[in-house]
Order: structure tokens, then sequence, then C-alpha cells
């Protein structure tokens, strides 16, 4: 694992296959060779490597995971979802599986289960702002604006130099009439995105800025 996060990817797979061939009955050289495969898009060969792992660690709920995004990647999204979901009852205090699950799950169109498998990621993990940030997206995706703002606070309380969620409540604030309140938000988040140097989103602030002072 440390060796592709240095993204030796070519340097790392022979690394992974010898300690394959010194050690065949530890499934833990097969998880990160599956998983190198899977950053290089080598679908095919990814899963073969992780069933291989999978019989010798059948409960390992990270080859179950990379099973899965390996079935989603090339667009089976039922048997990608299932092997999520089989992670999820292997290791049922990751929040990071539950994650993925939500989010195929939308994909899906099943925004009651997305919504639900995003609530129990932060019920394990309260500062898992991206399942916080996708909560807010499904309510605004249904209209429920109300809802959203509350989020958005919750994250500002939380973490007050978060520029997205700044963002967030504005556009929240904006879509339910409180107009006021949207541009002090906004100009919040430009502000905090051009303290940490992201002068492009805070271009894209002042285009939703431009419109609500019309």
């Amino acid at each position: 694992a440390v060796l592709t996060r240095q993204g030796e990817l070519g340097f790392a797979q022979p690394v992974y296959e010898q300690l394959i061939a010194r050690e065949p009955r530890n499934w833990r050289p097969y998880e990160a060779l599956g998983s190198l495969y899977l950053q290089q898009n080598q679908l095919q060969s990814a899963l073969a490597v992780f069933e291989k792992g999978q019989r010798l660690a059948p409960r390992s709920a990270e080859i179950k995971v990379g099973q899965g995004i390996a079935y989603l990647t090339q667009g089976n999204l039922a048997i990608g979802l299932e092997a999520l979901e089989q992670a999820v009852k292997l290791d049922p205090r990751n929040s990071q599986i539950r994650f993925k699950v939500a989010k195929v799950l939308w994909v899906k169109g099943d925004m009651e289960g997305a919504m639900n498998a995003y609530q129990q990621a932060i019920s394990l993990n309260p500062s898992f702002i991206e399942a916080r940030l996708a909560v807010w997206q499904l309510y605004l995706e249904q209209g429920d604006h109300l809802r959203a703002i509350v989020v958005f606070r919750q994250i500002i309380e939380d973490l007050p130099q978060n520029a997205d969620a700044y963002y967030g409540l504005g556009i929240a604030l904006k879509n339910s009439s409180r107009f006021q309140e949207a541009i002090t938000n906004l100009q919040m988040a430009q502000n905090l995105y051009r303290q940490q140097g992201y002068e492009e989103l805070a271009q894209l602030v002042q285009q939703e800025l431009n419109q609500l002072s019309r």
C-alpha cells in the first residue's frame, strides 16, 4: 500500500508478486496487488487476484470492497452493490464502506436507501464531511432546502473554515428565497476559497453573487 501511495505503480507490481510467491497463503499481498490493478484500470486482472485472495480470507471486507469497486467500474451495479453490502456485513463499523454503498444506491436511483446509508456512515464517523455534503446534495435534489440548511449549519459549527459548507448553505438559502443571508454566506465562502488558494472556485461563487445582485 505504501508503494502505491508513493505512485511507484510499475515498481510495486513485481514486489507484490514476489510476496505472493513467498507467502502464498497470505491474503494481504493479493488485496494489495488487486488494488494496484484497480488503479491501473486493469479490471479483469484485479478481479482475478481478488478472487484468489478471497479464497484465503473469505471474511476480508477489504477484498469485498475491491471486488465491488471493480464491478462498479465495469458498469455492473448489481453485483458491485452486492459485494459492497457483503463488505458492510463483514465490517459493520467501517464508515467508508457504507459511504461507497450510499453512492451506488444514489446512482441506482434509490434515494431513500442512499440517505440511510449516508446517515449510517455519519453516525459511525460524525466528522465524515464528504458524507454530510452528500446528504445535503440529496436534500437539494429532493427539494428539501430547509433540511439542507440545517446540515450545513451543523458542518459550519464543527468546521468554521470549510468553504464548501458556506457555499452549500448559500445555495440552499438562495433556493429558499432568503437572498440576503445567501449573499452573506456566499461571500464568506468566496473569502475562504481565496485564503485557501482556490481562485477558480472563488470566481464560481462570484457568478452566484452576480445573479443575486441583479
